[in-house]
């Protein structure tokens, strides 16, 4: 069973959810500290990126899943990404890129978190594998 299967999601979004992390991570890597909230949208006539700022990082988050409840129906499928903290099995808490995503018509999204660590005078380190973290609410049926 492949990964998108699993998540119960279509491979287009999954790949979606790869390339936020993706952008994200050279983002961590260069800058070492935490990013601004971004979302890669797909449909209508190209792919886009939109950057969300907001005075604090949750206010960022926030607007960005107002803005994906009102986008047109030509846009299909969305990847929220911005930085947050995830619990690891062994219950430690640590810094993450956090993805949520999710794609017109599903009932739900999903939630992909990937930890990282800064170090000291150097770029972040990616901590494991991107794991998934549940379901969500799907933005575009918020809308």
């Amino acid at each position: 069973m492949s990964a998108a299967e699993q998540l119960g999601i279509s491979e287009e979004l999954l790949q979606l959810i790869d390339r936020a992390l993706n952008q994200a991570l050279p983002i961590l890597r260069e800058s070492g500290e935490a990013f601004n909230p971004f979302v890669l949208l797909e449909g209508g006539e190209r792919p886009q990126l939109q950057r969300v700022m907001a005075p604090e990082p949750e206010q960022a988050v926030e607007a960005a899943r107002t803005l994906i409840g009102r986008l047109p129906g030509d846009v299909l499928r969305y990847a929220l990404a911005f930085d947050g903290r995830i619990t690891d099995d062994d219950g430690e808490k640590g810094d993450a890129i956090i993805v949520e995503a999710g794609e017109r018509g599903s009932d739900f999204g999903v939630v992909v978190g990937l930890r990282y660590r800064l170090v000291e005078d150097g770029p972040a380190e990616e901590v494991g594998n991107p794991t998934s973290l549940g379901r969500s609410g799907n933005y575009f049926a918020a809308g």
